[in-house]
């Protein structure tokens, strides 16, 4: 049987393939959770920017900042047993000036992730998914994927109507996978990692197929606690790319011919599957 625990997040999908049998669900407590990925469009473009402990290479501390998941409007978390994902980044795609009859597609940059925005604790990193495989079991071959499980939709006018970005997608590129405290970084399953992850509604996107090949018992690879993060921050403009990872692209066109002004949300369900060899 398969084993799968989920969490869904705005605007980033990761989904896997369960196959014939069904899942089994792993118990935990909250395993299923719903995030927030947002963009926003106006007639006037303006500039915003708005537990698991968080992945080193950020500001303010590193690996272990106090109080840097708790912050509920810069993620999602959940306990997980010794499988799942139990954390996930919300993207803010931020605000920007529509574009009248665009005949091309339109892509947008999600931005740097903040937690504890405008506080002493504030942090900035790259956005990132924390996920575990400790399992006491011989092998440890899984899939973390995603997909979006809602559009980015927004309501407009007097009567609350709601409009949706048809056909929006989200790619995921510069990923980076970091051993967190206790894990040994030497069992990384990095050769499953997909570097141009584009997260669709239409099917789920792998995002880490972790496949060991050894044979038993020696599927080791991927055991441990991870942070999977896309860029990497730096204070240093020019070095930083924790901006330029993750990208969402609007189609135009016939398919979204007109935007209307209004700030969309959209929601991210990530699932991590056991595969086993």
């Amino acid at each position: 049987m398969k084993n799968s625990t989920k969490l869904a997040s705005a605007a980033l999908v990761t989904a896997i393939s369960f196959g014939a049998l069904a899942p089994q669900v792993v118990k935990a407590d909250g395993n299923v959770l719903t995030g927030k990925g947002k963009i926003e469009f106006t007639s006037t473009s303006t500039s915003s920017s708005t537990t698991p402990t968080n992945p080193p290479g950020g500001s303010n501390g590193g690996s272990n900042a106090s109080g840097a998941l708790t912050d509920s409007s810069a993620g999602n978390t959940t306990q997980v047993g010794p499988f799942g994902i139990s954390y996930v980044t919300n993207l803010d795609f931020d605000k920007h000036s529509i574009v009248a009859s665009a005949a091309n597609a339109e892509t947008y940059w999600a931005n740097t992730w903040v937690a504890n925005a405008g506080t002493t604790s504030e942090i900035k990193n790259s956005n990132f998914i924390k996920f575990k495989d400790t399992r006491a079991a011989l092998d440890h071959t899984y899939e973390v994927a995603a997909k979006i499980t809602k559009p980015f939709t927004a309501t407009v006018g007097t009567n609350n109507t709601a409009v949706t970005l048809n056909g929006a997608t989200i790619t995921y590129t510069n990923p980076r996978l970091v051993a967190d405290t206790g894990t040994e970084a030497s069992l990384a399953p990095t050769a499953g990692l997909n570097a141009n992850a584009v997260v669709t509604g239409d099917a789920s996107t792998p995002i880490v197929a972790n496949v060991n090949t050894a044979s038993a018992p020696q599927f080791t690879t991927g055991y441990g606690e991870w942070s999977l993060l896309w860029g990497e921050y730096n204070s240093d403009s020019a070095q930083d790319t924790s901006a330029k990872s993750i990208q969402l692209t609007i189609p135009r066109g016939s398919e979204n011919a007109v935007i209307q002004e209004g700030a969309y949300t959209a929601e991210i369900t990530w699932t991590m599957s056991d595969t086993p060899a």
